[in-house]
């Protein structure tokens, strides 16, 4: 039906006319055929002299339907994470699939790979392989996964620390998870670093737009310095030997006191009693640690 409309040699006597049955457009005068105006079908074709002795002869015209191309993907769009669609063929089937640069489709199924296609909206072009071949064409659609990319500040946080919130430099909008000891809002990544177990994290944001995606960073939380230290005595009298401290938590820190009139090593916490004035005083010794921390005697 999509073929050149043929035109009759006439072998015989010219200047006759054509005729035919209903459905078969056809040129009186020249007996061309308007295959595309015409319905799909088989014809009698007569044509009839006009000389002194008229005359007819007939021959039959078969005009084809083209193939049925019709075919279709159960969506028109897809992640580029999903399942890789296979469209259903409704018409004549063992034709061809094409399509144009970054779709990556199965020339005889139709099947879409897509996560090795590239972003973007194709028109999927399906040609039979019959007689009187045809085409049809669909759009589709394959869309990038949700940007789940965000961050924190640092790595690392002492539970003693202000309580760090992520930076989402992709889709926002999405949630936040990890595994149990970590407390975590769910909706703005924040941290309640006091409140956690220390311990190292894998935290995931999950988007949740059209596409969801997913992406992980590592968060530790770490204790404060054991600060623990001790002297033999919390009083002394002047004469006896000058006590210097246990420390049995992160050794390396520094001693300081108050008020003024003690005399002591601000590096191993040795009291001079000899020098010092008599009083009580508050003895505080920091870590130097990561996580910094101190503790108090008296």
């Amino acid at each position: 039906a999509n073929g050149s409309d043929p035109t009759p040699t006439i072998s015989g006597i010219a200047g006759g006319t054509f005729s035919s049955t209903a459905g078969l457009s056809i040129n009186a005068v020249t007996g061309t055929v308007d295959l595309s105006a015409s319905t799909p079908g088989t014809y009698l074709i007569t044509y009839t002299t006009a000389g002194s002795c008229p005359n007819s002869s007939a021959v039959n015209l078969a005009v084809n339907g083209l193939d049925n191309a019709s075919f279709n993907y159960s969506a028109a769009a897809y992640c580029a994470n999903g399942t890789d669609p296979t469209p259903t063929i409704t018409g004549v089937i063992f034709g061809s699939f094409s399509s144009t640069a970054g779709l990556s489709i199965n020339a005889s199924s139709g099947a879409i790979d897509l996560s090795a296609s590239t972003p973007g909206t194709y028109t999927v072009t399906y040609t039979t392989a019959g007689a009187c071949p045809n085409t049809s064409s669909v759009t589709v659609t394959i869309n990038a996964l949700d940007n789940a990319s965000f961050s924190y500040a640092a790595s690392s946080y002492c539970s003693a620390a202000a309580d760090p919130t992520p930076t989402i430099t992709g889709l926002a909008g999405g949630t936040f998870s990890s595994t149990a000891g970590l407390s975590i809002n769910a909706a703005t990544g924040a941290i309640d670093v006091s409140a956690s177990t220390p311990g190292t994290y894998s935290v995931t944001y999950t988007t949740a737009g059209s596409c969801p995606n997913s992406s992980s960073v590592s968060v530790t939380v770490t204790s404060l310095d054991n600060a623990s230290f001790s002297y033999s005595a919390s009083s002394y009298c002047q004469g006896q030997a000058d006590p210097t401290p246990t420390i049995t938590g992160v050794v390396g820190g520094t001693f300081t006191s108050s008020p003024a009139g003690l005399t002591i090593n601000p590096s191993t916490g040795f009291v001079n009693i000899g020098t010092s004035t008599p009083g009580t005083y508050t003895i505080t010794y920091t870590t130097s640690g990561t996580c910094s921390n101190s503790s108090n005697v008296s």
